[in-house]
């Protein structure tokens, strides 16, 4: 479970994760804006698809982000 605050909301989100040798798969619930979301991670990647209506020009939640990172 993870939460986004800020002055005007806050969103609970539930998450479910399945891990296989190279990625992890993510599966998030917001159930206060009822949006659905999948994600893929990689140790050095990663990408994640929340809305709430999968009509992007419709949702009224909805995000998309894309990410690269390196450990040494």
């Amino acid at each position: 479970m993870s939460s986004f605050s800020n002055e005007y909301i806050t969103l609970a989100q539930l998450n479910a994760f399945w891990k296989t040798e190279q990625l992890k798969y993510g599966l998030h619930l917001e159930p206060q804006t009822h949006a659905l979301g999948l994600s893929v991670q990689h140790k050095n990647f990663g990408a994640k698809y929340m809305t709430d209506d999968l009509d992007s020009n419709q949702a009224h939640r909805f995000s998309a982000s894309l990410y690269a990172q390196y450990h040494w």
